[in-house]
């Protein structure tokens, strides 16, 4: 055999063996001050683990893209004016008397369920970091090109002048471990 053979051999077997699977509590152990990196876009800031990369494939309307195709961790955050969205949500709904955040919440969360094959989703809570209100889902969607669930997480803030939407997904067998990263990606989120 030639040389370069054997060297693909070697690689194939630290590929299959060399690899250690990431587990609840490597990602428990993470610290924002190492191991994430600060992200400032227009309007607000967040960390990211820093193995992240930023990625032009995701959704053209986000203003946050990143994603480690290697883990199959995906994050984007959308933001949009809250007074454009209470004057566009009370045109259609004007004897709704829910907050601005229920209503966009709740319009956000409609949109996914009446337009992916959701298998399961969770009941929305709401949740604080700091002086923003949030509310949180997950569900469990099935696209036609993978053969595994994906699992997303949805996030909807409520600022003084804005409403952001974090959407972030996984595979299945992720969820778990990926779950822990969002906690602490979601609790450094900051609004300006």
């Amino acid at each position: 055999m030639k040389a370069s053979s054997y060297i693909f051999f070697i690689a194939l077997g630290l590929l299959f063996f060399g690899c250690k699977s990431e587990t609840i509590e490597d990602a428990k152990a993470l610290s924002l001050e190492k191991d994430f990196k600060k992200i400032k876009r227009v309007g607000y800031s967040v960390m990211l683990p820093n193995y992240m990369e930023e990625s032009l494939k995701l959704n053209p309307d986000a203003s946050l893209k990143y994603a480690s195709e290697v883990k199959n961790e995906f994050l984007i955050i959308i933001n949009e004016s809250k007074s454009i969205f209470e004057e566009k949500y009370a045109a259609f709904n004007s004897e709704n008397k829910s907050s601005t955040l229920e209503n966009y919440s709740n319009t956000q969360l409609s949109y996914t369920k009446e337009n992916m094959n959701v298998i399961s989703f969770s009941k929305p809570t709401m949740f604080n970091i700091g002086n923003i209100k949030g509310v949180k889902a997950t569900k469990e969607i099935k696209l036609a090109e993978l053969t595994e669930p994906v699992s997303y997480f949805f996030f909807y803030l409520e600022s003084k002048t804005q409403l952001f939407t974090i959407m972030a997904w996984t595979i299945k067998q992720n969820t778990a471990i990926y779950e822990v990263k969002l906690e602490k990606t979601l609790r450094s989120f900051r609004a300006q």
